[in-house]
């Protein structure tokens, strides 16, 4: 006779058995259940896990997007100061301006101009945050494998005779 030992993938304690000692099985009747309760929360545990990180992923998209507006409004602030800095550059050139004033429109240049460095660090800085989108994203990817393998030792909590045969101890 050929034995077929049949060993459980997860452990816990035997809820319920499904047969008796030299009882006939067919393939796929269960013969054993092991209690099921800390699995079913390990499912719950990773499907909060993965709605968590599907909103985390969510909030990171509208930082980009705010990261992206700052981006737009630096952008057009240093387009008006360098219209207003040509103005005032060239009536210095013919001294119809004090200096002094010149020197203020160069520093506010300067600082419209560092506005839209930072803003570009920033938005870069938040896109890396989100990394990809939708379910390619690593955060979202590695929720869904743990809620996958919740399910699996969920699944394994029952153990099926693989094929026909007669239970022995």
């Amino acid at each position: 006779a050929v034995v077929i030992d049949v060993v459980p993938e997860v452990s816990g304690y035997i809820a319920a058995l499904g047969v008796t000692n030299t009882q006939l099985v067919e393939a796929g009747d269960m013969l054993a259940q092991i209690d099921q309760r800390p699995f079913m929360l390990e499912v719950d545990q990773a499907r909060s896990a993965l709605q968590s990180a599907t909103q985390s992923v969510g909030a990171s998209s509208s930082q980009v997007e705010i990261a992206q507006a700052n981006l737009t409004q630096a952008e057009i602030n240093l387009r008006n100061v360098e219209v207003q800095s040509r103005r005032i550059f060239q009536l210095e050139q013919k001294q119809l301006v004090a200096v002094a004033q010149a020197d203020t429109m160069r520093a506010d240049l300067a600082a419209a101009k560092s506005k839209v460095t930072g803003a570009q660090a920033d938005l870069e800085k938040a896109r890396q945050q989100l990394g990809d989108k939708g379910e390619d994203n690593a955060q979202i990817k590695s929720a869904i494998a743990q809620l996958g393998k919740a399910e699996l030792n969920l699944e394994w909590s029952e153990l099926h005779a693989p094929s026909r045969g007669v239970v022995l101890d």
